[in-house]
């Protein structure tokens, strides 16, 4: 099992994830992953839920599934061009 991505940990799975590094309002700074995260991570990220949890090493917001963010184009939520209302 591979390392969680937001700390030296095992992973206990791979989590769909949203990233904001950016400008809230600018689409090309919302990103969409699928990432290798440990059970505290996990639970971290699931109870900051609308807010996101900052990672300190890069400034970067996180939040856990792919119910967040403005992509350029409206659509598919899988390929990442979904905007919330």
């Amino acid at each position: 099992m591979p390392s969680c991505s937001f700390c030296s940990r095992q992973a206990v799975g791979s989590y769909a994830l949203t990233d904001l590094n950016g400008e809230p309002d600018d689409p090309a700074s919302w990103r969409r992953a699928v990432a290798p995260v440990c059970k505290s991570c996990h639970t971290a990220l699931a109870e900051a839920s609308d807010g996101g949890r900052v990672l300190k090493a890069t400034g970067e917001r996180w939040w856990l599934g792919h119910g967040q963010g403005k992509f350029a184009e409206p659509g598919n939520s899988m390929t990442g061009q979904w905007e919330r209302a």
